[in-house]
């Protein structure tokens, strides 16, 4: 009995099953059971690490082609030559990028129930409307519509500030189109049926129905074509003074301005028709001047005829200037000359007459072939 006996100091405590062992029965002290991945590892201070150093930049064309001049004629060789085999031995990408899509069903309208085979407003316009420039209403006609489209690579553009944001915009040169003052009736109407649509799309209800009432009232003027140099100056002005500072309308003073305007057509019209009756008048009377002064040198027919049939006309000019006819009253109609001393029949070389036919004495003799004056 006393061989098999336990120390009480070994023997577990009552109620306690064969895994319940007490700390204090562990041999050493030390707890056998403790995870020793449960342990906390020790920290690291990462201050002391040096840091990773950013890569060297990336240098430029300019700067590659300076360092390349700073070589030996014989280095810069040695370096195209590395050059050259390197990318000549670096193979092409086998990826090709695919092609930008640039024609789409999904970019299509729907087409339209009626047949229109005309272009709609091409966006340069746009772009003068955005930038606050003044669209003359001649590039609304169905000409420069067609232009707009059919020619648009060709039509010169010029870089302007925009008065609203003050960046710098490219729009047409419009000097490039006819001349918005030089429309008649028909391109007037027919411009502003697209400028309808052109207000209607970009602008709200109040500002479509203002240009509408505009265009009505110059349209329905009782003398269009006689006045229709006035509608059209003042058309231009109102449109272009709204489209540079939009202000509100005005019914009064709107009137007054287009009345004034036809006052300066009319008055100027009167101006222009003043003088071109004077310069008439003033070549009319020039002319008439130019005829009374004009010089004829050579006789007229009839008196060339009377030179042949009544002698030479140096004779005949003599005859002519002492105010007597050829011939004297009552002679005969044969081929008789007249002297030119008495004024007799017979040549004056022959003449010894000291009087003349009329009872004058004579200023000139004949004497050995010579006419002398007494």
């Amino acid at each position: 009995m006393t061989d098999n006996a336990t120390p009480s100091s070994s023997r577990a405590p009552a109620g306690a099953t064969d895994k319940e062992v007490p700390p204090t029965m562990n041999q050493g002290g030390v707890n056998v059971d403790r995870d020793p991945s449960a342990e906390p590892l020790p920290e690291v201070d990462t201050n002391d690490r040096p840091a990773t150093p950013p890569p060297p930049p990336v240098p430029s064309v300019n700067q590659v082609f300076a360092a390349l001049q700073t070589l030996s004629p014989g280095s810069q060789k040695l370096v195209r030559d590395t050059l050259t085999n390197t990318l000549r031995d670096k193979p092409l990408p086998d990826t090709v990028a695919a092609p930008k899509l640039l024609f789409s069903s999904a970019n299509e309208s729907l087409s339209s129930s009626f047949s229109n085979t005309g272009y709609g407003i091409h966006p340069f316009l746009v772009s003068l409307a955005e930038n606050g420039s003044h669209i003359p209403l001649s590039l609304f006609t169905t000409s420069a519509t067609n232009k707009l489209h059919t020619e648009e690579a060709l039509i010169p553009q010029k870089t302007v500030i925009n008065r609203t944001s003050g960046l710098k915009r490219h729009i047409i040169d419009i000097k490039h189109f006819p001349l918005e003052a030089a429309m008649d009736i028909g391109d007037w109407h027919e411009a502003w049926t697209r400028y309808h649509r052109f207000i209607e799309k970009h602008g709200d209800d109040e500002a479509a129905l203002r240009w509408k009432l505009h265009h009505e009232f110059l349209s329905q003027q009782d003398n269009l074509k006689r006045d229709f140099t006035s509608i059209l100056k003042f058309d231009i002005e109102v449109r272009t003074r709204y489209n540079l500072n939009p202000s509100a309308h005005d019914e009064d003073s709107y009137r007054r301005r287009f009345e004034a305007i036809k006052l300066e057509v009319l008055q100027a019209e009167i101006l222009a028709a003043k003088a071109a009756s004077v310069a008439e008048s003033s070549g009319n009377t020039s002319s008439s001047w130019k005829a009374k002064q004009r010089y004829n040198p050579y006789p007229s027919r009839d008196t060339e005829s009377s030179s042949r049939n009544f002698g030479s006309r140096t004779d005949n000019a003599v005859a002519s200037s002492s105010g007597h006819s050829f011939r004297a009253a009552g002679a005969s109609s044969a081929n008789t000359p007249i002297c030119l001393i008495c004024q007799r029949d017979h040549r004056f070389s022959t003449c010894q007459e000291s009087v003349t036919q009329t009872g004058k004495p004579t200023t000139a003799k004949y004497n050995d072939n010579r006419k002398l004056v007494r």
